[in-house]
């Protein structure tokens, strides 16, 4: 079954673009732009285990010569990433189409629900 490598997901997002999205960063871009926002996105992360030396909290460490995330107790600071040698995203979770898809469903009928996005 294909899986798809997922950054980050931002449930409401004012930035990118008019209105309010779901934004969903997948990890693995190949288009390489120059002007980049989220170059931390293009490369996979190779499991070498550099980062963990600079997660103070533990959340990513490195487990069967597999970088493993906990979102648990990441603060978010960044530190894995800025240290990266490959700069890539080791906090990526991985996703069957209809995990993700579901994951969507679930999200789009809450917004339907709730009174945020209605005038």
């Amino acid at each position: 079954m294909t899986k798809v490598y997922v950054s980050k997901i931002y449930d409401f997002s004012f930035v990118d673009g008019p209105g309010n999205r779901m934004a969903i960063f997948l990890q693995g871009c190949n288009f390489n732009c120059e002007y980049c926002h989220n170059p931390e996105t293009i490369n996979y992360c190779t499991n070498c285990g550099f980062c963990t030396a600079f997660c103070e909290n533990k959340a990513i460490i490195k487990k069967d010569n597999v970088v493993k995330f906990y979102s648990e107790n990441c603060c978010d600071c960044g530190c894995c990433i800025d240290n990266c040698p490959n700069f890539s995203n080791p906090k990526t979770k991985s996703y069957t189409i209809d995990e993700l898809f579901q994951y969507i469903q679930k999200k789009t009928r809450l917004y339907k629900r709730s009174n945020f996005f209605r005038r």
